[in-house]
């Protein structure tokens, strides 16, 4: 996407939901290291009726996808498109829905996401490292909250 086409105050929401953190820390996903690792069409099924597009979306990525650089295979390279991907509205996006799973103090929420975790996490364990600095704007004072 070239940023021409970034529709900034909304694009920018996607980055400006620090106020959504939560202050504790949240117990592990249990067993989640057993979890097998499956294909991305398999990863879906559990979580198709939390999101009902999903089948949608994934073909929106795969449509848009091509030979992968990063030496990820297909469905590892496709899961984290269809991370990234912002439906409209932006409350059905998978990221959105996810990262509101992850955050919930019931961790029982995450039971559906186990398979899509565990393809996405192996996907992004296999990006090739790099140590570039990256930079986050937010628009209040979060002093308090990181500095001891």
């Amino acid at each position: 996407m070239a940023s021409r086409d970034i529709n900034e105050p909304q694009h920018a929401l996607r980055f400006l939901d620090v106020h959504e953190e939560s202050e504790g820390m949240f117990l592990p996903i249990q067993d989640f290291e057993t979890t097998p690792l499956v294909s991305l069409n398999q990863a879906i099924v559990p979580i198709q009726t939390i999101i009902p597009d999903v089948k949608h979306m994934i073909k929106t990525v795969k449509a848009n996808s091509g030979e992968s650089e990063d030496g990820l295979t297909r469905d590892e390279s496709n899961s984290i498109r269809l991370y990234s991907l912002e439906w409209q509205p932006r409350e059905k996006s998978l990221f959105y829905i996810l990262n509101r799973a992850l955050r919930a103090d019931n961790r029982q929420q995450l039971k559906p996401w186990r398979l899509f975790l565990r393809l996405i996490l192996t996907a992004l364990a296999h990006l090739p490292s790099t140590s570039p600095t990256v930079y986050r704007g937010i628009n209040m004072n979060l002093t308090a909250k990181y500095l001891p």
